[in-house]
């Protein structure tokens, strides 16, 4: 959604999973998740706060950043996905799969990217400083102009 000036709104709705069901996963017979955007403590802990959204804003900037021409993880199965975000849960020496930096992507803003899916909920960046990062890249290109 883009509300009044060009103010941009990001949500998951729910009426959506219907058109795009192949992008959500059905947890024994019961829930549809969409996995690939979930935080590892909402999908096995069912805990959603602020730290877990800013996980999949995170992979929802690289999906804007990749022109929506690749899906999260779509080189692996839900099946995997789940698998690896279980590994890195029960070993924090392991790491769960990163999205790779998109081609169009600046090196800083794919770090900030990659600090939003920090395994540690508490080392992830608040949304906060996530606008006025931005907000920070918008002014140098318009000053750049």
């Amino acid at each position: 959604l883009v509300g009044p000036a060009l103010q941009v709104k990001i949500s998951d709705f729910g009426m959506s999973r219907y058109l795009y069901s192949k992008q959500y996963y059905r947890i024994e017979g019961k829930a549809v998740l969409p996995i690939r955007w979930m935080a590892p403590e909402s999908l096995f802990y069912g805990k959603f706060t602020q730290e877990t959204d800013v996980w999949s804003f995170g992979v929802t900037l690289w999906e804007i950043l990749t022109f929506a021409r690749q899906s999260p993880y779509e080189n692996l199965s839900d099946q995997q996905v789940i698998s690896k975000a279980c590994e890195a849960v029960q070993n924090p020496n392991s790491l769960f799969p990163l999205l790779s930096k998109p081609s169009y992507c600046q090196p800083e803003v794919y770090a900030v990217i990659c600090k939003c899916w920090d395994m540690n909920p508490e080392n992830r960046p608040t949304f906060t400083f996530l606008h006025r990062f931005f907000k920070e890249i918008v002014n140098s290109v318009e000053l750049a102009v």
